[in-house]
C-alpha cells in the first residue's frame, strides 16, 4: 500500500499518534487523525514531492474525500483457524494473538464502512460452530465488494460436496439479511495466494467461480449514469469519490477542445467508466483493456443507454492488454480530428513502449492517472521524450486514512 519515499514522508510529518481504537496502525495510519490534519501532511508532502523532483506545471489544490472515513467498497479478511477459535484479520496476526476457545476476533478498521463489520462477524459465528470446521479450514479470505449494493464472496482452497453444502446454506443466511447483500459466491483457489483474488498463480482454465445466489451483477451509479459490474471486475474502491474523480476530469477535458468532433481514446478503461461518463461530449470513443467481464459491461451498457434515448455517439470497446503494439493496431489511424486520450493504468504503470505510442499520435490532451506517486516521474521523463509535458496536476485523497494520493496529470504537447 504504501508509495515508498512519499509514503515514509507522509508518516514522519505526522504529530504525535492519538490514541485510536479500530485504526489498523500499518492499513491506515493516518485514521486516527482529525481529517484536516491528515489533508495538510498530504498537501506539503505532494507539493514537496513535485518541487523535489523538478516537476513542471502547476499544482492545483488537494480534492478532499467527501467520506473521509467508513468509504472503503471492497474489504477482505484472512481467515485464521487453529481448530477452536477463530481470527478474521489482515493477515498480519501472530499464533499467539488467537482469543480463547470458542471465540473470534475480527480486525476493525476505521475506513470501511460499519454494515461490512457486521456482515463478517455474522459468517464468523457460523464458522465457530462445529458443522463448519471443515469450510473453516478451507476458508482462505472472506471478501465484500461493496457499490450500494453487496456481493459476498467466499475464497477457498479446497473444495467438495460437504464444503459446498455449507457454502450454500451461508449463502441462504446472506440472503435473508438487512445488508443489501444481492449475491454470493465462491472463488476456488487452491494456492492460498496472499493476494485474495490471485490469477496469476493458477493454471489457465483451473479458476473456478460458483455463484451462491443472486444476480451476476453489481449495480453502480454515478452521475446518473447505472453501470452494472462483475464483483470481479476491478472498481475504485472509494465509490463517494468516483464522482468527484469523473467531474474533475470532465472538466479537464473541456479545456480548449473543439467538442463534439473530437475522439476520445480511454486505455485501461475497465467497465467504460470515463468513456459513459463523458459520452455526451464527443461522438466517437474507443476503449481498451484486458478485463473481458469490464469490456463486456462496457459494450453493454452502450446498448441499454441506445435504447434509453441518451446521447451518445460512436462506442468502442476492444478487449487486449495494452502494448506499444495494441496501441497501433486497436485504434483508428490517426487523422485531423482532435483526440484526448485518457489512460488510467494499473499501480505498476504502463508497459514499455505505451507512452511513446500514444505521443506519435499527437493528442491535443493527454489526461494520466496514477495510484502510486513513485511512478510518476518516470512516466513524466517518457512524456517528455515524446514531446508531452505536465500543465497541471490534481492530487485527490482517493484513499483517505492511508498515506497515498490519486494523482491526475493533464499534460500537452511542447511542439
Amino acid at each position: 500500500m504504501l508509495d515508498d519515499a512519499f509514503a515514509r514522508n507522509i508518516l514522519m510529518a505526522l504529530p504525535e499518534r492519538p490514541d485510536a481504537e479500530g485504526v489498523h496502525n500499518g492499513l491506515e495510519p493516518l485514521a486516527a487523525y482529525p481529517y484536516m490534519t491528515e489533508q495538510m501532511v498530504k498537501v506539503s508532502a505532494f507539493t514537496k514531492f513535485w518541487m523535489d523532483k523538478n516537476l513542471p506545471g502547476e499544482i492545483l489544490p488537494l480534492i478532499p474525500a467527501p467520506k473521509p472515513r467508513g468509504y472503503r467498497g471492497t474489504t477482505r479478511r484472512k481467515v485464521m483457524f487453529n481448530g477452536h477459535s477463530l481470527i478474521l484479520g489482515f493477515g498480519d496476526q501472530q499464533a499467539d494473538a488467537f482469543p480463547k476457545k470458542g471465540m473470534m476476533s475480527i480486525a476493525a478498521s476505521s475506513i470501511e464502512p460499519v454494515d461490512h463489520h457486521a456482515i463478517y462477524e455474522l459468517i464468523g459465528k457460523k464458522l465457530l460452530t462445529r458443522p463448519y470446521h471443515e469450510l473453516t479450514e478451507a476458508l482462505n479470505f472472506l471478501i465484500i465488494r461493496d457499490t450500494g449494493e453487496k456481493a459476498v464472496i467466499f475464497n477457498v482452497a479446497e473444495l467438495n460436496g460437504e464444503i459446498v453444502r455449507k457454502l450454500k446454506l451461508l449463502g441462504d443466511m446472506l440472503a435473508k439479511t438487512s445488508h443489501a447483500i444481492v449475491s454470493a459466491w465462491v472463488y476456488h483457489d487452491p494456492t492460498r495466494s496472499d493476494y485474495y483474488l490471485d490469477q496469476k498463480s493458477l493454471e489457465p482454465g483451473t479458476m473456478r467461480i460458483k455463484k451462491l445466489f443472486g444476480f451476476d451483477e453489481l449495480a453502480l451509479t454515478i452521475n446518473d449514469i447505472k453501470f452494472r459490474i462483475s464483483p470481479f471486475t476491478f472498481s475504485q474502491v472509494n465509490v463517494p469519490m468516483m464522482k468527484v474523480m469523473v467531474d474533475r476530469i470532465r472538466s479537464f477535458s473541456k479545456n480548449g477542445i473543439d467538442f463534439p468532433t473530437c475522439r476520445l481514446i480511454d486505455l485501461y478503461c475497465g467497465y467504460g467508466l470515463f468513456s459513459h461518463s463523458l459520452a455526451d461530449m464527443f461522438n466517437e470513443i474507443h476503449g481498451i483493456d484486458s478485463s473481458k467481464s469490464g469490456i463486456e459491461s462496457a459494450k453493454q451498457l452502450v446498448e441499454r443507454r441506445k435504447k434509453a434515448g441518451h446521447t451518445i455517439g460512436s462506442m468502442q470497446f476492444k478487449e487486449a492488454f495494452i502494448t506499444k503494439d495494441t496501441v497501433i493496431s486497436h485504434l483508428p489511424q490517426p487523422d485531423e480530428k482532435q483526440e484526448i486520450i485518457i489512460l488510467d493504468p494499473p499501480r505498476q504503470g504502463t508497459a514499455d513502449g505505451v507512452i511513446q505510442a500514444i505521443a506519435k499520435r499527437k493528442p491535443e490532451m493527454v489526461i494520466h492517472i496514477f495510484c502510486a506517486i513513485n511512478e510518476i516521474e518516470k512516466a513524466v521523463r517518457e512524456w517528455k521524450k515524446g514531446g508531452y509535458v505536465p500543465v497541471y496536476t490534481q492530487a485527490l485523497d482517493m484513499f483517505p486514512g492511508t498515506p497515498t494520493l490519486e494523482t491526475i496529470v493533464v499534460l500537452q504537447s511542447i511542439t
